[in-house]
């Protein structure tokens, strides 16, 4: 479990996973002796799995298509079989694996939905004995909101605590050479010093600097995040399919601002398909669970027509863009 410290850190790298020692000892009024330990240990326990970008991947001509899955004649082997071709394939960006409405949620991304199409025909192809039934859903909006659970104040949660990651209607921005493996080697880890990555580029630290600050700069990369182990953190992840009904552009703001100000809640997906939304709830006990979702459905009864719940127990890979972009 979390100690105080813990969550402190945990909840200053939630607005920015590359922040440096010194800055998260200044906003947990810590010393970068201490917070070195800490995160140190945080790392080997195995509650933060990654460090990576949060990518405006339509800007780098990317689209994203997601796939609930629900298997079927499945034992540990086939599982593994399964895994194991998915994590190899450099498309498949995203992997879930989940108990509840679906067993299995992957994303592909390619550089169009055809492309992506045909990367999902393949890999049904070889697995489709196994596959019940398979729902596919397209994000045209990404929230993150910041973890306020792990915040001293958890109640102090504002309507600015968000990041707008994805959903505008952008035009593709040309890379160079340079800007194409940086965006690579932080896919790998973005915690890794200016010094590491010009080594890797061999390009000397001014020029990894301006590189980067050009890709922020153009909204390119607009934040760092982390993957927490969230069983080991005792926050357990649900991850929500909505169907929403009557969804004006009105109602869907206010179904926003309450979603923002709720604590627990830490991603909201705008999608396009059989379901309109999907939400990230990281929180304690299905109790805890069963009380927030009575209370939104209680306040938004004519908006939520309905909502599937799965939770998630083992995230396999999470990156907003494959691998290699080259």
């Amino acid at each position: 479990m979390l100690e105080k410290l813990d969550k402190k850190i945990l909840y200053s790298l939630d607005e920015d996973s590359s922040k440096s020692l010194t800055k998260i000892s200044q906003e947990v009024g810590s010393t970068p002796q201490l917070v070195k330990y800490h995160l140190k240990k945080i790392e080997k326990d195995g509650l933060i799995l990654h460090y990576f970008p949060m990518i405006e991947f339509r800007k780098l001509g990317f689209s994203n298509v997601s796939y609930f899955l629900k298997l079927k004649n499945i034992t540990k082997k086939t599982e593994g079989k399964i895994i194991n071709y998915l994590s190899k394939k450099n498309n498949f960006n995203i992997i879930m694996r989940g108990d509840g409405y679906w067993d299995l949620h992957i994303t592909i991304s390619a550089k169009n939905v055809f492309r992506a199409v045909e990367v999902f025909n393949n890999f049904y192809d070889k697995f489709h004995n196994y596959i019940l039934h398979a729902e596919t859903a397209i994000s045209v909006g990404f929230f993150q909101f910041r973890r306020s659970y792990l915040s001293p104040s958890p109640g102090a949660k504002t309507n600015h605590q968000y990041m707008a990651l994805t959903g505008a209607d952008v035009e593709p921005v040309k890379l160079n050479n340079y800007q194409v493996k940086i965006i690579e080697e932080l896919n790998k880890n973005c915690r890794q010093s200016f010094a590491d990555l010009a080594k890797k580029l061999k390009i000397s630290r001014d020029m990894a600097v301006y590189h980067l600050n050009k890709l922020q700069k153009e909204n390119i990369i607009q934040s760092n995040s982390f993957i927490l182990n969230h069983d080991k953190t005792g926050y357990p992840r649900y991850r929500l399919l909505l169907q929403l009904t009557d969804f004006t552009s009105e109602k869907y703001k206010t179904f926003f601002d309450y979603c923002q100000r709720q604590s627990n809640i830490v991603h909201l997906l705008r999608l396009f398909g059989n379901w309109q939304a999907l939400m990230d709830i990281e929180i304690e006990s299905r109790e805890k669970l069963r009380s927030l979702l009575r209370n939104l459905m209680n306040k938004f009864s004519g908006f939520v027509l309905r909502i599937e719940i799965t939770h998630v127990y083992k995230i396999d890979k999470f990156r907003d863009i494959p691998f290699d972009i080259s």
